[in-house]
């Protein structure tokens, strides 16, 4: 029907109530609603500076967010140094990496944990080692090299950027935690040793 006015008679009772009605009939009688949701992230590392203290030839440190470490006990779940939080409205989630050198003192570097048996939270005292390990809050997926907890497992990988936590859905808050374990072998040189682990946050947008 065209897009104008019309009129309808109306006859009831064979004409002794007669009337007429107008009818606006237009083109298009349906709204459009639109709106756009940014692409949002927000990535928080409360505590950027954490510390081992002294390192022990004779037990693992856990390092901790004063800075002073504590020892290692086997078989426990590892002090958390620090926690980082993310969210993320991306459709298939986010993916937490990290890059940086080992422990370093000049020219002298820890090696960086590679095979430290799952469980094994002090690694093993007498050996170098330097490594990393996470658990999160939610249901986040923790690459296997990773993982904190009752069966710990340590790694660290120098200066290659290493996928360690991932999600694949929308996410309100994740409260990811992270610890770290230093041992120290007879040889190893004396002196301060440092590193600046950044860590990576990408929404999989």
């Amino acid at each position: 029907v065209a897009a104008n006015a019309h009129s309808v008679a109306v006859d009831v009772n064979s004409g002794t109530d007669i009337g007429t009605v107008a009818i606006d009939i237009i083109a298009d009688d349906s709204v459009n609603v639109s709106a756009s949701v940014d692409p949002t992230i927000t990535f928080t590392i409360p505590d950027t500076t954490v510390g081992f203290g002294a390192l022990s030839l004779t037990t693992g440190r856990w390092a901790t967010g004063d800075t002073l470490g504590g020892d290692a006990t086997a078989g426990n779940t590892p002090t958390a140094a620090h926690t980082m939080t993310i969210s993320t409205n991306a459709a298939t989630g986010y993916t937490i990496s990290y890059l940086g050198p080992t422990l370093t003192n000049g020219a002298t570097t820890l090696a960086g944990a590679t095979t430290i048996a799952p469980g094994d939270s002090d690694g093993t005292p007498g050996t170098e080692e330097f490594g990393l390990s996470a658990s999160s809050s939610g249901d986040a997926t923790i690459a296997s090299a990773y993982l904190r907890g009752t069966n710990t497992k340590w790694r660290f990988t120098a200066n290659v950027l290493n996928a360690i936590v991932q999600e694949t859905v929308p996410t309100d808050t994740e409260t990811i935690s992270i610890s770290y374990l230093a041992n120290i072998a007879p040889t190893t040189p004396a002196g301060s040793y440092s590193t600046d682990v950044t860590f990576v946050a990408t929404g999989n947008f």
